[in-house]
């Protein structure tokens, strides 16, 4: 586990603790990505996932698509990300649900087309941060 030790001195380096609690990473993750740490992240979200069947990483726009992107890397498999609003162009058939954001304080409502989940297929869901676990609950809404 020397990556999530790495991590969390990268918090402790880089991370700022914002009023609220609010921890901010954008220095590393969530406005500029420091891509060889985020890397070494996703080589330990295989060593800890790989011994799962995984066909597809889900994470929600827009800071979880840098993170699931390298561990899909080391996975092989597609990152499908959850968006926080139903373009013109998106597909009618969606599966849609509600996310609290704990950042911003506000419930934003997420879609994924149906054709990108599948019944049966094996979904690692990942959020750039795990704050309260509202993100990840509302993801597997979206899966069940």
């Amino acid at each position: 586990m020397a990556e999530l030790n790495l991590l969390q001195e990268k918090i402790l380096s880089d991370g700022v603790i914002r009023p609220g609690n609010v921890l901010k990473v954008d220095s590393f993750l969530n406005h500029q990505i420091d891509v060889p740490f985020i890397s070494e992240l996703g080589k330990e979200f295989k060593k800890l996932f790989g011994d799962r069947k995984v066909d597809k990483i889900l994470t929600i726009e827009a800071s979880g698509i840098g993170i699931a992107c390298l561990t899909a890397v080391y996975f092989g498999v597609p990152v499908v990300f959850a968006k926080k609003s139903a373009g013109s162009n998106m597909d009618k058939e969606m599966f849609a649900t509600e996310v609290m954001s704990y950042t911003h304080n506000r419930k934003n409502h997420v879609v994924v087309a149906k054709k990108y989940l599948k019944p049966g297929e094996h979904i690692l869901i990942m959020d750039d941060f795990l704050a309260n676990g509202c993100a990840v609950s509302g993801l597997l809404d979206l899966v069940k």
